[in-house]
């Protein structure tokens, strides 16, 4: 059984200050417009903030690696998650849905529930809370503001651009690229002026290897967790664009943004300042008051934790992605009764092993990693190959079954 897609009126268009009209539907054709070329911005301007700067120094003052060691921990584990935004992102304007109503492939109509679940929590309850607080304290700062003041606005205006959605975030992003992008430039300037490049690792760092794939995992984490909405602003772009320029422009604007600035925060950790502390975390969370300060950092341990489901994820759809090529899968996205258990189990095989072997979290340390502390945090690559190994073997025969019954 196929299910027809629901669609967009037409109505929305170009229009700014317009509520978006769509929720999880196929966007019609005549609400399709824009160019390959505004996903530049429209993944750089997110990661041009505090967080990314984070992966930098993280690298330097907790995983124990020198200056050159970080950026190239950095550029490796942001090219690989930008490789998956590129792939994730050529397909939306052809499919026109958003990226998790395509999980319904892999995962079935009602199984999509549990990674769905997986990455709000990454987005809400980590991203979203830990960016939203970075915000209110600059804006305390800024402004003299108490920082729960300013976490009001802060959560008040991502609140409006969210209630308008895809058009009013595109401008919104388009505008404040190159705001944002001057003024990082010359602080980058600045920062890389007073850095000592040669300097050693900081002493009590995991180092090694270990901090090396510490360093990869943890920024392909961050660059790959937006992996799930990639799809979301490419699926506006007219059906016939370009599925590489598409592509590449996405994982540019995600790439550049997140390894620029990832690498000068580690620069940063170079420079010797009296107001050296020996938790990273410290730079951010000192000075709030003590309740934020701990919710703040919940929120970066949870996104974290959570974080490692994308790997899994990646590896179902991108084994289903493999397995449906050349295939039609729009009459099964919005077919309530469609299943695809083996895609859920391939998807729990690759989180549970990876997590309870591998992960290198402060709340918990897989049971291999503690025998051998040198392998970091690989839990990322290790559930990605198992779930797309155990997806292409369990799925193989269905979906050739399927493909046939179209």
């Amino acid at each position: 059984m196929t299910a027809a897609e629901p669609t967009t009126n037409g109505t929305y268009r170009d229009r700014l200050v317009a509520v978006e009209p769509g929720g999880n539907e196929f966007i019609a054709e005549a609400d399709r417009h824009g160019r390959p070329s505004q996903l530049l911005w429209t993944w750089a301007s997110p990661n041009l903030e505090f967080a990314t700067i984070f992966l930098g120094v993280l690298a330097v003052s907790y995983f124990g690696m020198n200056f050159w060691q970080a950026a190239a921990g950095v550029i490796v584990g942001a090219g690989l998650g930008a490789v998956a935004h590129y792939f994730l992102s050529a397909r939306g304007p052809q499919l026109g849905v958003p990226q998790m109503v395509l999980g319904r492939l892999p995962f079935g109509f009602r199984g999509n529930a549990v990674p769905s679940v997986l990455m709000a929590v990454t987005a809400g309850v980590g991203w979203f809370a830990t960016n939203s607080v970075s915000g209110a304290f600059a804006l305390s700062t800024l402004f003299g503001i108490g920082p729960l003041l300013g976490l009001v606005l802060v959560v008040a205006v991502q609140t409006a651009l969210a209630f308008f959605g895809h058009n009013l975030v595109q401008a919104f992003e388009r505008w404040a690229f190159p705001v944002l992008a001057v003024i990082f430039a010359i602080t980058s300037v600045v920062i890389m002026a007073q850095a000592d490049l040669g300097a050693p690792a900081v002493e009590g760092g995991v180092g090694g290897l270990g901090g090396f794939l510490l360093t990869v995992g943890t920024t392909f984490g961050y660059v790959a967790g937006w992996a799930p909405y990639a799809a979301d602003f490419s699926r506006y772009l007219p059906s016939t664009t370009s599925p590489v320029r598409t592509g590449l422009f996405a994982a540019a604007g995600l790439f550049l943004a997140c390894t620029i600035l990832a690498i000068v925060g580690a620069a940063s950790v170079t420079i010797v300042t009296a107001a050296a502390s020996d938790n990273p975390t410290d730079a951010f969370t000192g000075s709030l008051p003590g309740w934020l300060a701990g919710a703040t950092l919940l929120a970066i341990t949870i996104g974290a934790v959570a974080a490692n489901g994308v790997g899994p994820w990646l590896g179902v759809v991108f084994a289903d992605q493999y397995l449906r090529r050349g295939h039609r899968v729009d009459g099964f996205l919005y077919d309530r009764s469609y299943s695809n258990l083996p895609g859920l189990l391939s998807f729990l095989i690759g989180l549970v092993v990876s997590v309870l072997l591998f992960c290198n979290q402060e709340l918990f340390v897989g049971y291999l990693v503690r025998a051998v502390p040198e392998l970091g945090d690989i839990g990322f690559f290790v559930g990605f190959v198992l779930a797309a190994g155990s997806y292409l073997v369990l799925c193989r025969s269905k979906i050739q079954a399927e493909r046939v019954a179209l």
